[in-house]
């Protein structure tokens, strides 16, 4: 089933990329908390009491906050599956092994690259540039698009399309 439909459905705990993002996770043991303040509360207070409504006020805008997080997180995905495939088609089933065999080492040693910049305290001049900056987030996530896209440059040389068009 699609991403988009899980989420739609709400079934956020169903979709392994959600539930192991770390900001995610933060909301999530947010709601947790929160619900259990809401419980112990309603066992003395009305829910139309002005702090139980502002308590089910915090839980309307964390179940927002968890749901504008999971759009992102499976948007991303959805892209990085759309570039996938979209190269896939380019390079043909012959180089398909190897296009997934690049795209894991490139986005693996990308991830140990952007873990170890995370580590230092970069200068502000390069923070100043948004995607070093969003890069250098230490909860943020890896731009995977980027290993997909490289390892289809690294492979596309090698396919039967490129040699073909070498011998026009």
């Amino acid at each position: 089933q699609s991403l988009s439909a899980m989420l739609r459905d709400g079934r956020l705990d169903e979709i392994p990329q959600v539930t192991h993002d770390d900001s995610l996770r933060r909301y999530v043991e947010q709601r947790v908390a929160l619900k259990a303040q809401i419980a112990q509360e309603s066992r003395t207070l009305l829910p139309q009491h002005p702090h139980m409504k502002e308590l089910a006020g915090e839980l309307a805008g964390l179940d927002a906050e968890i749901r504008i997080e999971a759009e992102k997180t499976v948007a991303a995905l959805e892209s990085d599956a759309k570039l996938a495939a979209a190269t896939a088609l380019w390079l043909g089933w012959p180089a398909l092994f190897e296009y997934g065999l690049a795209a894991s080492l490139i986005g693996g040693a990308l991830t140990i690259a952007i873990l170890a910049l995370r580590h230092y305290d970069l200068p502000e001049k390069l923070l100043s540039v948004g995607f070093i900056a969003k890069l250098a987030e230490k909860n943020g996530g890896v731009p995977y698009g980027i290993a997909l896209a490289l390892a289809g440059l690294v492979i596309y040389p090698h396919t039967g399309v490129w040699t073909g068009l070498a011998h026009l």
